[in-house]
């Protein structure tokens, strides 16, 4: 049997004009000329009811290379601020620094106006007692909220770890383990919490070498003594 490409059984039209017969490899190439349009030029054989576009001829045209598929690419998303479990940066600030003060101001104002007897010293402890608890609380529930084991609470009281927890607890915003994130607040708090701690150290080092502020203020005033009398040593030169 012969090649049934070759077969000249196909009718064209191009340009307004009827050409055929023609084989379908003579129709393959013009197409691959670029001679046929594929919406404009119609072909047709005597076993079809109408002409059809060339291009819905199958094989006629080369078909176009299939576009690769996308990669998938799995964008990393944080966890929304309500998602993480645990107390935020605010309740922690609150209950560490607020709660103690009401503490103190509600037991003055018992005594002010109850009297001093009134206020045992059982009640006292037992009101601070209460407030330890609530900021050890706070504390362990904080580093939840940062995303962090609350393990790590074992080492607040071990030093460099310790500081180096609470300045995590203090500066950063809820899941700061995951995202490293501490945004314009978080940085404003911490240049707080370090400038405190330096000074903290400063004046813990002061005192353990016995330097009063007196002391101090004696050595800033020789030491400006001293350099008034070099700058006149060196005018009268």
């Amino acid at each position: 049997m012969g090649d049934p490409n070759a077969v000249k059984e196909w009718f064209v039209t191009h340009g307004g004009k009827q050409f055929g017969p023609v084989s379908l490899h003579d129709l393959k190439f013009e197409a691959e000329r670029g001679q046929l349009d594929p919406g404009a030029d119609m072909v047709w054989r005597q076993d079809m009811d109408d002409w059809v576009p060339s291009g819905d001829l199958a094989g006629l045209f080369p078909r176009a290379a299939e576009p690769a598929p996308r990669p998938i690419v799995l964008e990393k998303t944080e966890v929304p601020r309500a998602d993480w479990p645990g107390a935020s940066r605010s309740t922690y600030l609150a209950i560490l620094f607020l709660l103690p003060l009401l503490a103190v101001v509600c037991i003055a104002l018992a005594r002010h106006f109850l009297g001093v007897k009134a206020v045992s010293a059982t009640a006292e402890m037992a009101v601070y007692g209460v407030v330890l608890i609530a900021m050890v609380f706070v504390s362990i529930s904080r580093l939840g909220n940062l995303g962090m084991s609350r393990w790590w609470a074992c080492g607040l009281w071990i030093p460099i770890l310790g500081q180096w927890l609470q300045f995590r607890s203090f500066a950063g915003p809820a899941g700061y383990a995951a995202h490293k994130k501490l945004g314009g607040l978080g940085w404003f708090l911490a240049i707080l919490y370090w400038c405190f701690l330096i000074l903290v150290v400063f004046a813990f080092v002061a005192f353990r070498s016995g330097f009063t502020p007196s002391e101090y203020r004696e050595k800033l005033d020789s030491g400006s003594r001293s350099i008034q009398q070099s700058l006149k040593t060196l005018e009268a030169k």
